[in-house]
């Protein structure tokens, strides 16, 4: 319904919006001036844009549209993929950042309600629950319209108030639990991470009995996790080390701690390590 669609932006270019609405407002306007054919219009727009807001990504768009692609490496759609492949990395602190930044120079556009989400992801992952329930808050409220709106608000519906709990829960003879090994380092230490997980591996190959693998968590600003998965006994979890050879105990000798996968979740969600430790005297 291009016609319509003119009608309405017109209209609301008319009435007086935000600053950072009137630059996509007429972008769109010029665009749909082409689809009708209305190429003196499309020029006044289009010559009003490159004039106006010499420095946009829109002018250039403009100016060089045989080096501009909808699907170029700066587009918003290209740029939010390749952050998302990051907050799978779980580079949350990247994203985060990256994410403020692509808000500010995207405002106006639908993609903003993606990054937001995105960020309110990250944010959740790398600060815990009280931060994430915020910034999905947020969304939920200033994007309510749009589907990541929409998808925040099913979130504080119902994953917010099912995850709210900070309580550990008690191991159950009646209840088989997979416990983790953990070994905690600071973020600083990357090589010395990436090293001693390799390690780690390979030593877990030699685990008679056991399929065991490591991995790394990231569990916030200052600290990276490193696990051992796939024991289903708290007291061998509590030992590990008695799982290991003379000589792959010497390769091994960070201190660590065990916790079912239940407490693990509960500690990444609200950040509480501390206390678990603590409280268990781990």
């Amino acid at each position: 319904e291009y016609g319509l669609a003119k009608d309405k932006l017109q209209s609301l270019l008319k009435s007086n919006p935000e600053e950072r609405l009137i630059l996509p407002l007429k972008y769109n306007l010029y665009k749909i001036y082409e689809l009708l054919g209305e190429n003196d219009e499309a020029l006044i727009t289009k010559n009003e844009i490159i004039k106006s807001y010499p420095e946009s990504r829109y002018a250039n768009i403009l100016e060089h549209p045989d080096l501009v692609s909808d699907r170029d490496e700066n587009s918003p759609e290209s740029l939010y993929e390749a952050l998302y492949i990051q907050h799978e990395n779980q580079e949350y602190a990247e994203v985060i950042s990256k994410c403020e930044e692509y808000i500010t120079a995207f405002d106006g556009e639908s993609i903003v309600a993606k990054f937001e989400l995105l960020k309110a992801t990250a944010t959740g992952r790398l600060y815990g629950y009280k931060p994430y329930s915020e910034a999905i808050n947020f969304v939920a409220v200033t994007y309510a319209n749009t589907p990541e709106g929409k998808q925040a608000q099913e979130i504080e519906s119902k994953l917010i108030t099912q995850i709210a709990n900070s309580e550990f829960v008690e191991a159950s003879d009646s209840i088989v639990q997979n416990y983790k090994v953990v070994f905690k380092f600071d973020n600083s230490e990357t090589s010395k991470i990436t090293t001693f997980k390799d390690t780690l591996n390979s030593v877990l190959k030699n685990v008679k009995y056991y399929n065991l693998k490591a991995s790394l968590d990231v569990y916030d600003p200052k600290t990276t996790l490193v696990l051992v998965h796939g024991l289903k006994n708290a007291q061998v979890a509590k030992t590990f080390d008695q799982l290991l050879t003379k000589e792959n105990k010497k390769k091994i000798k960070a201190p660590y701690f065990a916790v079912s996968s239940a407490n693990y979740q509960i500690i990444q969600i609200h950040k509480n390590l501390d206390a678990y430790l603590n409280l268990y005297n781990n």
